[in-house]
């Protein structure tokens, strides 16, 4: 059995500051079948929460496929409560070892 869960990028980074660890240009791979994936969503940018309002998730990674890059790099601070993510979708997947991860895809991040 399989749930659906909608989120939006706003419910789930409400309350947190991340610091930019990567941008990377994506590659598309056989054996995961998303050349579509990767075409539409060409950047991947990872970052790590440095402060979370609840405590509960400082120093997690985050990961976000996004159409654009602009203005960000490695070291760029994003505070999600003045930022935003056009055209977002939050998309949850467990690792091989059982950990839920969250990816988070869209237009851009625009930085309040």
């Amino acid at each position: 059995m399989t749930i659906k869960i909608n989120l939006t990028a706003k419910q789930v980074l409400e309350g947190i500051t991340a610091i930019v660890t990567g941008v990377n240009e994506r590659k598309a791979s056989e054996k995961y079948d998303n050349a579509k994936d990767v075409a539409e969503y060409p950047y991947l940018v990872r970052m790590a929460i440095t402060d979370d309002k609840s405590n509960v998730n400082n120093g997690q990674m985050l990961n976000f496929k996004l159409k654009k890059v602009t203005d960000l790099k490695a070291g760029k601070m994003i505070d999600f409560d003045k930022s935003s993510i056009k055209n977002d979708q939050v998309n949850l997947w467990a690792n091989q070892r059982g950990y839920v991860q969250v990816s988070i895809k869209g237009d851009e991040i625009i930085a309040g």
